[in-house]
């Protein structure tokens, strides 16, 4: 058998592929004529096109007979040049509302070697290859995406802001003409971003764009300095964003530029405003805090003299006397004692302890002690009973209330006082304190929370306080987590109010906590070893001790304690220490007080004086653990705390706040009546 015959029972081999097969399987109109323009062959879809249902029908047919004469004149006249110059052409042409792509391909007639001729003279086109497709969607989509690049350039162009395309190399490759005047650029050759971009912000720009390229971030705003036109700062805030264009075309990054120069320059000219406020305020608390001890010391020492001549003078007129010396001194100190609550809420040591507690105790026990001076000023007086409870820290509720009964008493001329409490909705409680004083305008409601603000005080007047009140009435406010506002109008007096949370459970009326617990006799005949670096201070307070027949070790420093120490003067520990703070050399009242407690090896009972109104002091001092009190102390305090801490009731200073909580608000003008009753 042959070899290449097919084996007996085998299928018939498969016919080749030929040329029309091709033609009837694609998808495209093809039609193939001759030189004279008449159909050499045909696809089915290329006969269909002629309106023929048999693509042998065809065969010598024109194949731009049925078209419009406008159209199938240009296709004639393009078939021809074709045939003639032997050059593909493609044409465009509209009819039936379609758009059609013609592309016409010469094949060739080959010389006798069965080479192409190789003179263009002795070349003709055997035939030609008529292609024709429907383009309409495609024109429309390249219409389309051309008018929609005609109108992003436009926009590109007109923006009010800085714009440009960027490549992921950093390479400009367009710039629209507000960033080229802002920045100086080149239009016919813009460079890259690094050459415009201040020097020390080029790793940020040349970062932002690695990371758009890796889309390692879909987007990126950041604020970089430029070099501008004219070699200044330029200061932008640039928003970047990756765009990727058609299929094998290259990423870029569309960058948008806005000239922040100004908004930057005010922001550092706010910021430096802003520190030397703060260098101000610094410096203010320092002035303060130095002021007030340098004041506290003597006035101590002249407590003690005071406390000292009252006790022994039996004369009536030296009495009075005694006795406003006494009360100016008490001025003094209640003037020191505004600033000493000023740095301790500075200094964060004011801690504020809840507790469900009753109001109607803290409103008599005020209501006692500011009688004396409303009648000294002609005005009534009055707290209205209550029996309302709240969850507050008692002590820092009698701070706000003492600020505000002062406030009223000082500033109403003539008329009343009055002090009571409103409940609220939700089980809050507000406490009103309503003056018929000269009023305060609208406008300065908020101002007289600040800090030494005063109205109608321009010049300082004395008697008028420092205007710390009402600012220690804010901060105060903050630790308790309650809101205080005021209520005014000029020639209707004022309503001061303090909102406050209602009990948590059931509140217990009880006796108000005092500071010591002790009867002040147990002070009397105590051995007390005293040291105080201020001379005045050391003797008024050794006469104030002998006189309630306490044995005094009176120290100025630490050296002449040791001294003491060393040399066996003490045939036992003393009783009590009691130690000014801040000592001379850098040495302290908590070196003092270990020192004697070493060389006896027990804790002998001790406190510490201060006349140091500085947060840092204060916080030193109250890090101890030692009971404080602050100068100037009034003998009857001492004799009070001496009694205490000697029968191991008072440990700690004297109490005061850590929680910090809402701002004060301040409530809109007078609206409402007078307070009511329980």
């Amino acid at each position: 058998m042959h070899p290449e015959s097919p084996l007996p029972g085998s299928p018939p081999p498969e016919s080749p592929l030929t040329a029309q097969d091709l033609l009837d399987t694609l998808d495209d109109d093809l039609i193939v004529v001759d030189g004279a323009g008449r159909v050499m062959a045909s696809g089915r879809r290329g006969a269909a096109r002629l309106g023929l249902a048999d693509k042998a029908q065809a065969l010598g047919c024109d194949p731009f007979a049925l078209l419009p004469p406008d159209v199938a004149m240009g296709r004639r006249s393009a078939l021809a040049r074709v045939v003639s110059c032997c050059v593909a052409e493609t044409l465009e042409d509209r009819h039936d509302g379609h758009w059609w792509s013609v592309r016409m391909i010469p094949l060739i007639e080959k010389a006798a070697d069965g080479r192409p001729e190789s003179r263009a003279e002795d070349r003709m086109a055997r035939a030609v290859i008529l292609r024709i497709r429907d383009v309409t969607g495609t024109r429309a989509l390249a219409l389309a995406l051309g008018d929609s690049e005609e109108r992003f350039r436009g926009t590109f162009d007109a923006a009010g802001h800085g714009m440009a395309l960027i490549d992921t190399e950093g390479h400009f490759r367009m710039v629209n003409p507000m960033l080229r005047a802002l920045l100086g650029i080149d239009a016919a050759h813009p460079g890259d971003l690094a050459a415009v971009v201040f020097p020390g912000d080029i790793k940020i720009a040349i970062d932002m764009i690695r990371r758009l390229a890796a889309e390692i971030e879909p987007s990126l705003t950041v604020r970089l300095r430029f070099v501008g036109a004219d070699g200044a700062t330029v200061w932008g805030l640039v928003s970047a964003t990756l765009q990727r264009p058609r299929v094998g075309e290259r990423a870029y990054v569309v960058m948008h530029l806005r000239d922040i120069t100004q908004e930057q320059l005010a922001e550092g000219r706010l910021r430096a405003a802003k520190e030397e406020a703060d260098r101000a305020s610094r410096a203010k608390t320092r002035f303060l805090a130095a002021a007030s001890h340098d004041l506290r010391q003597p006035l101590q020492a002249l407590n003690m003299f005071i406390s000292v001549l009252a006790g022994r003078e039996n004369d009536p007129w030296r009495a009075a006397i005694i006795g406003k010396i006494e009360k100016t001194a008490d001025a003094l100190t209640a003037l020191l004692d505004t600033l000493l609550d000023i740095s301790k809420l500075d200094a964060g040591l004011m801690r504020c302890e809840p507790r469900d507690v009753m109001i109607g105790g803290l409103l008599a026990r005020l209501s006692e002690e500011f009688q004396p001076l409303a009648v000294s000023r002609g005005l009534v007086f009055r707290a209205v009973a209550s029996s309302a409870a709240v969850h507050a820290d008692p002590a820092l509720v009698e701070i706000v209330l003492r600020n505000f009964l002062g406030n009223a008493l000082r500033y109403t001329p003539s008329g009343r006082v009055l002090v009571g409490v409103r409940r609220r909705g939700g089980g809050g409680v507000e406490i009103q304190v309503l003056d018929t004083g000269p009023g305060i305008a609208p406008e300065q409601h908020g101002l007289i929370f600040e800090d030494f603000h005063q109205v109608e005080n321009p010049a300082r007047e004395k008697g008028e306080g420092l205007g710390l009140g009402l600012a220690i009435v804010k901060r105060v406010a903050l630790l308790l987590e309650a809101r205080v506002g005021v209520r005014s109008l000029p020639g209707r007096g004022s309503c001061f109010t303090l909102a406050l949370a209602g009990p948590q459970g059931m509140a217990v009326e009880r006796p108000e906590d005092g500071l010591f617990g002790v009867s002040a006799e147990a002070a009397r005949g105590l051995t007390v070893l005293l040291i105080d670096d201020d001379p005045a201070v050391l003797d008024g307070l050794t006469l104030v001790l002998e006189d309630w027949d306490c044995e005094v070790l009176a120290f100025a420093d630490l050296g002449g304690l040791r001294e003491g120490l060393g040399s066996g003067g003490f045939l036992a520990a003393p009783d009590v220490i009691v130690s000014d703070f801040r000592l001379g050399e850098g040495e302290n009242g908590v070196e003092a007080v270990r020192l004697v407690r070493d060389h006896f090896a027990q804790a002998v009972p001790a406190l510490l004086l201060t006349g140091d109104t500085a947060p840092q002091r204060l916080r030193e001092a109250d890090a101890s653990g030692l009971p404080l009190l602050h100068k100037p102390v009034k003998p009857e305090v001492l004799r009070g705390a001496l009694a205490d801490v000697i029968a191991g009731g008072l440990t700690l200073d004297d109490g005061l706040p850590r929680a910090e909580g809402a701002a004060p608000q301040s409530s809109d003008p007078l609206a409402e009546g007078t307070i009511g009753g329980p």
